[in-house]
C-alpha cells in the first residue's frame, strides 16, 4: 500500500539476524532486551503457561508447531547458542537466566550500524520517541498504541554468580 516502514515484531528473527542484517543493509533491526531478572521470571512463567496449555489441548502444540514456535511448553527447543542449559532445571529461575545470558551473549556480536539493541525499561518509559530517536523520524507520526505499554517490574531478587554475570551484560547492552 506504498508504505515506507514496516515493523514486525518476531522472536525468531534473532536466529537469523546476521543473515537479515547482512542482507537487508537499508533496514534497520532492533533488538529489545530486558532486565534478565524481571525477564527470566517472565520466560520461566510463559513455559509453564504454555505447558499447562499444551497438555489441556493438543491443537495448540499443533499450531505453535506450524507457526515455528518453539520458546514455551510442550515444544519447547533450545537453539545452538542457548544449549549449555544442562546445570539447572526448567523450574529454576537460575535455568532461565542462563538462557537470557546465552541469548544476548550471542546477539550482541551483531551489532551493527543496522542492528540496534533497545532497553525495554527505556522504551516503556517514553515509547513514542524512543522509536522515533531510533529511526530518526522525528516528526512523524508513528502510530504507536501506547496505552497497554507498562513496564512490568516483577522485583525479583536472585544474589547468585549467573545473576551477577546477566546484569554485567544488561549494563554493556544499555551502553550501545
Amino acid at each position: 500500500k506504498k508504505k515506507t516502514k514496516y515493523f514486525s515484531k518476531n522472536n525468531n528473527n534473532i536466529l537469523r539476524i546476521n543473515y537479515l542484517s547482512e542482507n537487508l543493509k537499508n533496514s534497520k533491526f532492533i533488538i529489545m532486551f530486558r532486565d534478565p531478572l524481571n525477564h527470566s521470571a517472565s520466560l520461566k512463567n510463559q513455559y509453564f503457561n504454555f505447558l499447562k496449555i499444551h497438555h489441556q489441548d493438543s491443537f495448540y502444540i499443533k499450531y505453535m508447531n506450524f507457526l515455528g514456535h518453539y520458546e514455551f511448553g510442550k515444544n519447547y527447543k533450545n537453539y545452538g547458542f542457548a544449549q549449555t542449559m544442562s546445570n539447572y532445571k526448567k523450574e529454576d529461575i537460575n535455568y532461565w537466566i542462563q538462557k537470557w545470558i546465552n541469548v544476548y551473549s550471542h546477539l550482541i556480536k551483531f551489532k551493527k550500524s543496522n542492528v540496534h539493541f533497545l532497553s525495554y525499561e527505556k522504551f516503556c518509559a517514553n515509547p513514542k520517541n524512543t522509536i522515533s530517536h531510533l529511526i530518526k523520524e522525528k516528526n512523524e507520526n508513528l502510530d504507536i498504541d501506547t496505552t497497554t505499554i507498562k513496564n512490568k517490574n516483577l522485583n525479583i531478587k536472585n544474589n547468585s554468580d549467573i545473576s551477577n554475570k546477566a546484569y554485567e551484560l544488561y549494563e554493556m547492552l544499555k551502553k550501545l
